[in-house]
């Protein structure tokens, strides 16, 4: 594998859902979009000097990249790729896990699991009955099938979709390195049922299986679409909930009405780690180095402002 160096200054966009936008690391840029001038984007542009134009969204599809306008807090997010420009040196892209509805009901079935642990035994089960089981609260996600792991075809349309963003984005910036960054590990080696992740050890094999078949689409879009894989799931097998170094947030409660924790979501160590990640991969093979001195890089704000 040989990769390049975008030259200093010249123009990085990223593109993603909020496994890039990095919501709840300071300092909020975008309260809309979720998005942090820690996130990932943003390290990895300071260490290069890039100008960076940050279209990242929490909860934002592969539709929502593609042609589809996304609902925010705070308006309406244009189609990401209307972010990317003739010049782009550089797109990295984090998106498909929203497809599959897999943070957004792994969210769900937690807190489904954890309000049930504080009822007594008889009642949490009668109320568990009612309400449905873990799986069925991940079924009960709009985006989700009838099971915790989706379908093949799911996975599939979630390839399609990945191959067809790395195709236009080629099309707009013929002459961009196009790099297809997937998602962190949540469930590691150190990840036991408890407060941070309330799922069965039968639930934790099903979240475990919905999240290798994430990182297979991105390999195998990357295959399909010529792009390079950053497999930043790989890396961070070591780092999951419960971990000494975890690089992503656990499951809270929190206070409703009044404070809503982002949950199993990179961390600001975890989007260190994956920018470092990104770091190497671009370095790896070439003979150029990375500037010895990075200032701050300069910031689009079209896509950064509130």
């Amino acid at each position: 594998m040989t990769s390049r160096i975008p030259d200093s200054g010249s123009t990085y966009v990223a593109l993603g859902s909020s496994f890039a936008a990095g919501p709840g690391i300071a300092p909020v840029l975008d309260r809309g979009a979720g998005r942090s001038g820690q996130n990932y984007p943003h390290q990895l542009a300071r260490a290069f000097s890039l100008r960076l134009v940050d279209a990242s969204c929490g909860g934002a599809t592969t539709a929502n990249i593609l042609d589809t306008p996304q609902e925010t807090s705070t308006g309406l997010k244009p189609p990401q790729l209307t972010a990317v420009v003739p010049d782009a040196a550089l797109v990295t892209i984090t998106a498909g896990g929203n497809d599959l509805g897999y943070i957004g009901s792994l969210t769900m079935a937690s807190r489904r699991n954890r309000m049930a642990s504080f009822l007594p035994g008889p009642l949490r089960g009668a109320v568990l009955r009612l309400l449905g089981s873990a799986s069925t609260a991940l079924a009960s996600d709009p985006l989700a099938s009838d099971a915790l792991v989706p379908t093949a075809e799911r996975y599939a349309a979630v390839v399609a979709s990945q191959v067809e963003v790395v195709r236009r984005v080629r099309e707009i910036a013929p002459q961009a390195l196009v790099l297809l960054v997937d998602y962190l590990t949540l469930v590691g080696p150190d990840t036991h049922e408890g407060r941070r992740f309330p799922m069965s050890d039968e639930e934790r094999v099903q979240v475990e299986a919905m999240a290798a078949g994430l990182s297979a689409a991105f390999a195998s879009a990357a295959e399909q679409s010529g792009a390079q894989l950053v497999s930043a799931s790989a890396a961070s097998v070591g780092h999951g909930i419960g971990a000494a170094e975890p690089w992503v947030t656990g499951f809270a409660l929190g206070i409703p009405l009044i404070r809503r924790p982002i949950v199993y979501h990179p961390n600001l160590a975890g989007m260190t780690a994956v920018a470092e990640l990104i770091g190497r991969h671009l370095t790896a093979g070439t003979v150029t180095t990375a500037p010895t001195a990075p200032g701050a890089a300069p910031v689009d704000t079209r896509h950064d402002g509130v």
